[in-house]
């Protein structure tokens, strides 16, 4: 009933504040090019799927215990549960997932990444307001220095 009710609000453009506002515009502009449920659930899949690819790609470790990682990770139970159904549960993990991977991943376009990551956190926090217990402490990942080697350096956290 919840997704049902989302969608038609999306669709009318008419929001109430039962449902997140900025998960309605998403799915109103999904909606048009794959029509139901079915673009918001690619979108939210895509995010998921994306982010924790991302993040195990950045993993120091061999490639076959990665793969073999990821798989583990994404169809635990718990995690894989959401992954079906287009509701803001399955949303935010994604957006999360996504950003953070954004934040991780060694590159040459850091900057960018890190403000595209930081959309994708806002976007965490459109779709359920705890979202912002999550975000803070990933927010201050950019600050981190990945040449300080120090015992509290962030060169851990980054590779």
């Amino acid at each position: 009933m919840d997704s049902g009710a989302q969608l038609e609000q999306a669709r009318a453009f008419k929001f109430v504040d039962d449902h997140p506002v900025l998960m309605a515009l998403i799915w109103r502009y999904t909606d048009r090019v794959l029509p139901g449920p079915l673009g918001m659930l690619v979108f939210m899949n895509a995010m998921f799927w994306a982010g924790l690819t991302g993040l195990f790609w950045a993993l120091p470790i061999p490639l076959l215990v990665r793969a073999v990682g990821l798989l583990a990770v994404a169809f635990f139970p718990p995690v894989f549960s959401v992954l079906p159904i287009v509701l803001k549960d399955g949303l935010m993990p994604g957006a999360l997932l996504l950003g953070l991977a954004l934040l991780v991943v060694p590159g040459r376009t850091y900057r960018a990444r890190v403000a595209v990551g930081c959309t994708f956190f806002i976007l965490a926090i459109g779709a359920r307001h705890s979202a912002l217990a999550a975000v803070w402490p990933f927010l201050m990942l950019p600050l981190c220095d990945p040449s300080d080697r120090g015992p509290y350096g962030c060169s851990s956290l980054l590779g």
